[in-house]
């Protein structure tokens, strides 16, 4: 089972189908994403959490909730989505698969020593999976579960 990290918006506007349903509404977007997530997330036995910018409250905390198994994070006042997945992959090393497009994001989660995954070869990776193609939970050739081949290192 992986432990997914996911910077939601970032994932959301990667994609053109979840970018769609963002230009309808935010709420929108956010509620699109995780129900594509969702029954991947089942399917696959993967724990998900997703982070999103401050919903523009007046939290001064960081808030929590769950939505179809998935938990949910949005950051409190004032403070980035990014700089919130940064925190947990250094306080959780090598805990989590981190999924996001961004270059500052991938670099601070992969010298945490967390494996990193680009959006975009993230939802190929579940597009794969929901369309039930060959290969989608464990890789032909060896056996193992196909997410440990997701896993992009830190080069050099």
């Amino acid at each position: 089972m992986a432990h997914l990290l996911i910077d939601g918006y970032n994932l959301m506007r990667s994609s053109r189908n979840l970018g769609a349903s963002e230009r309808i509404g935010l709420e929108r977007g956010r509620e699109a994403l995780l129900a594509k997530l969702a029954p991947f997330a089942s399917a696959q036995g993967h724990s998900i959490t997703v982070v999103f910018d401050a919903a523009g409250g007046e939290e001064s905390f960081v808030t929590e909730q769950r939505v179809m198994g998935i938990r949910v994070l949005f950051t409190r006042r004032g403070e980035s989505a990014d700089s919130l997945i940064a925190l947990l992959a250094k306080k959780n090393p090598g805990k989590w698969i981190v999924v996001s497009s961004d270059n500052e994001v991938r670099r601070s989660a992969s010298s945490a020593g967390c494996g990193v995954l680009t959006s975009e070869e993230f939802e190929r990776k579940i597009n794969a999976s929901l369309a039930g193609e060959s290969g989608s939970e464990r890789d032909d050739e060896s056996g193992r579960p196909i997410h440990k081949r997701w896993i992009t290192k830190k080069k050099g």
